[in-house]
């Protein structure tokens, strides 16, 4: 498989969970027994169900919240994906007065493939950047 075609599976694999794809969806992008590794904390998380379930807490904590990848670096089946984190100021669907905190986090995740899906992940750090509210 060409290094191309690894970049564009890590990617939509990290936005798969991200936006909360349906298990149909991972499961071509994800092996059986897919492995996922925080390295900055002592998260609990190590499989594909945790690592939904921690996606979905971000994704209500920071309703407004999107994953950007910002730069892919590739090695045959190893990625690197530097990804930002960025929470708008208010919801575009909320009419509300108190708008969300603004948050800024980047981070690395790394990824080894086999046969064409991801087989594991390692979150290498993750670091809020700036938080501020108004």
């Amino acid at each position: 498989m060409i290094s191309k075609d690894n970049v564009g599976i890590a990617q939509r694999a990290l936005k798969a969970v991200w936006n909360g794809a349906r298990d149909t969806a991972q499961k071509t992008l994800f092996v059986d027994g897919f492995m996922f590794r925080n390295l900055s904390s002592l998260d609990d998380v190590t499989d594909l169900d945790g690592l939904r379930q921690r996606a979905a807490f971000m994704r209500s904590t920071y309703p407004c919240g999107r994953l950007l990848v910002q730069d892919v670096v590739d090695s045959g089946d190893l990625i690197a994906v530097w990804w930002t984190f960025r929470n708008g100021e208010r919801c575009r669907s909320e009419q509300t007065a108190h708008p969300f905190p603004r948050e800024l986090m980047d981070g690395t995740c790394m990824f080894r493939l086999q046969g064409g899906r991801v087989a594991e992940m390692w979150e290498l750090g993750g670091q809020l950047v700036e938080a501020a509210s108004r």
